[in-house]
């Protein structure tokens, strides 16, 4: 190993593929699932030891070729590699994974009592995982320093996954059929999808988008195991299901309305025609009809999209009645909707006023946009900069983001400088290509003796 590559400062990601580059995705694995399935996260941990302990192995020529991993921790700690207590701990890990993978302790070849996990540990224990990953953090330290015994050992930081609470309420809503878990560990998700990737965690293209994409996916199942839960349809006789228009019509009728909302706020922009965007529009539709606010919003948005004004417009000026202040921007947009028989633009923009004036950033963006681009709005491009500025120092990110492109001109800019590119490129193509002639040198005339003497011109001869 390059000790000058060793940082001073370093996640125990890190850390781990710097002692042993193959554990890398091992070990960040085990950290992604170990929330939702510890068991799993345990088994991973047991690879990265067998990846150490072949690191080891290399480094003091230490021949355990055909040795198993219990056989292997020994021959280093006889060969005074390692010492009684980093033995004692790279065999715990050995024995959680096999604890999973044999669904028992396996004790065959354990002849220190001391490196038994404790019996209230078991494998599918979230609070075992965590203590074997601190375990596991102890053993990377005790490797770094057998490996580069002039070095100072590093800070180490470890990579967050959630607090422990967090995923005790993660896995407690996976393994259970308990509604309050599960909408617990949904909203958790829901809020996981949105924070960023701790670093070292994912290595992969677009991961950002990725992580959001599968954490939602996951809290929209809770959400909707949530529902089958709250619907209690197994109460419910065959002869009364098929009465009530079968279990699907029961499950929207009885299900829970914060649990129908929350699923479809995940669901109902997935592509049309997906089963989970079907359901999803009928529990926005179910929760709306109940008289939730916020679905009535969302829903009057959704109408308002598919050209059902008249729905849409009702909706809205319900759930704004109850004080969901962002059916203003739903109003607003609906106004500027030219199929739309009551279309004004003095009533749109007096709808985002009112939004703004209620607390609305997002209202303030979509004002300031139309302003600004004058398409939708009378242009007033200088009120529409205040106002894109207002909402994006309010923290909207949409508007932040097109203020930095659009009314700053670094979109203008960037495509300007790539046209001027394109342009010289095209221009240097078009160019008539000159033939150089080397000086002193008279050029072949093609209807002129060939100068080869075959007595041919010499278009029909060296110059055909």
């Amino acid at each position: 190993m390059n000790r000058q590559n060793i940082k001073r400062k370093m996640s125990d990601v890190e850390l781990c593929i710097a002692l042993a580059p193959e554990a890398g995705d091992d070990y960040r694995l085990a950290i992604q699932v170990m929330t939702a399935f510890p068991d799993y996260a345990k088994t991973k941990f047991r690879i990265v030891i067998e990846h150490l302990i072949v690191t080891l192995a290399k480094k003091f020529k230490v021949d355990i070729e055909n040795l198993d991993l219990y056989s292997s921790i020994n021959e280093l700690y006889e060969c005074q590699i390692i010492d009684r207590s980093l033995r004692t701990d790279l065999h715990a890990i050995r024995l959680l994974g096999n604890e999973v993978v044999h669904a028992k302790l396996t004790k065959k070849h354990t002849s220190d009592a001391s490196v038994e996990p404790s019996k209230d540990s078991g494998a599918g224990d979230l609070k075992s995982t965590v203590a074997a990953r601190k375990t596991l953090l102890g053993i990377f330290e005790s490797v770094f320093l057998l490996i580069n015994k002039s070095e100072e050992l590093p800070e180490i930081t470890i990579v967050e996954v959630g607090d422990i609470t967090s995923q005790q309420t993660l896995w407690k809503a996976v393994s259970s059929i308990d509604f309050e878990a599960k909408m617990a560990a949904g909203l958790i998700l829901e809020a996981q999808s949105l924070a960023p990737i701790p670093q070292g965690v994912l290595i992969i293209a677009r991961s950002e988008d990725a992580h959001r994409k599968t954490t939602r996916k996951m809290a929209a199942e809770l959400y909707w195991a949530a529902c089958v839960i709250s619907a209690r349809v197994d109460r419910l006789t065959l002869v009364e299901i098929g009465q009530r228009g079968g279990e699907d019509a029961c499950l929207f009728s009885f299900a829970n309305t914060e649990a129908l909302y929350r699923y479809s706020l995940l669901t109902v922009d997935l592509a049309e025609g997906e089963e989970h965007q079907r359901r999803g529009v009928k529990a926005l539709e179910v929760a709306a009809k109940r008289g939730y606010a916020a679905a009535c919003a969302q829903y009057g948005d959704f109408l308002r999209d598919k050209g059902q004004f008249g729905e849409a417009f009702e909706l809205l000026s319900n759930s704004l009645a109850k004080g969901e202040i962002s059916c203003h921007a739903g109003l607003g947009l609906l106004y500027l909707e030219k199929d739309y028989s009551d279309y004004s633009q003095k009533l749109a923009e007096q709808c985002f006023e009112n939004g703004i004036a209620s607390g609305s950033s997002h209202c303030e963006y979509l004002l300031g946009r139309f302003l600004y681009e004058g398409k939708e709005l009378e242009q007033d491009k200088e009120r529409g900069k205040a106002l894109l500025k207002s909402a994006a120092d309010a923290g909207h990110a949409t508007a932040s983001h097109y203020s930095a492109l659009m009314v700053d001109d670094k979109l203008v800019k960037h495509v300007q400088g790539a046209f001027k590119q394109l342009y010289k490129k095209l221009k240097i193509l078009q160019e008539p290509q000159v033939q150089k002639v080397r000086s002193g040198v008279t050029k072949q005339g093609r209807n002129d003796p060939c100068a080869c003497m075959s007595g041919l011109k010499h278009k029909k001869c060296c110059g055909a």
